[in-house]
């Protein structure tokens, strides 16, 4: 495809493209109890483009031990019922990555319930 032939939307797509390539994606894995609302496993973190190696180095340990402390005391103050715990995981990791790395990753949160 020539710059010529591109539309709106493929300059769009190469920016968010490159916004990827340039922070990294940071996929963030938790499991909590259906009935009462606890952590039962996590937070796992998985990341693209922003540390090398196989998601052990420190940055990744610190982001994920602040994360749980971090969730653990928010728990009795937000609740995880109302949908209120992805956007949780998303501001609180961005806001690590962006003071501890000085980048801004896309922050993709799954959250199960068992």
């Amino acid at each position: 495809m020539r710059a010529a032939d591109a539309g709106p939307e493929d300059f769009e797509l190469m920016r968010e493209r490159q916004a990827l390539a340039r922070d990294g994606t940071v996929m963030v894995v938790l499991t909590i109890s259906r009935t009462t609302g606890k952590i039962v496993a996590g937070p796992d973190l998985i990341s693209r483009g922003l540390v090398s190696g196989d998601g052990t180095s420190a940055h990744m340990a610190r982001a994920r031990a602040e994360l749980r402390t971090h969730l653990e005391q928010s728990q009795s103050t937000l609740g995880w019922r109302d949908g209120r715990l992805k956007n949780e995981l998303i501001r609180a990791l961005s806001r690590y990555f962006l003071d501890e790395m000085g980048r801004r990753p896309m922050v993709v949160p799954c959250v199960m319930e068992v």
